[in-house]
């Protein structure tokens, strides 16, 4: 039986798009959010 490397795990090409997402997608959006709150408070 020979070992899998990381490149060779579905799962880890998986976690790291999930990462990558979640990096590029969500914390740009929760950064937009902060700055409407701020604009509607004004």
């Amino acid at each position: 039986d020979r070992k899998m490397f990381p490149w060779e795990n579905p799962a880890y090409y998986l976690s790291a798009l999930t990462l990558y997402v979640s990096v590029r997608y969500f914390l740009p959006e929760k950064k937009k959010e902060k700055v409407q709150d701020g604009d509607k408070r004004e």
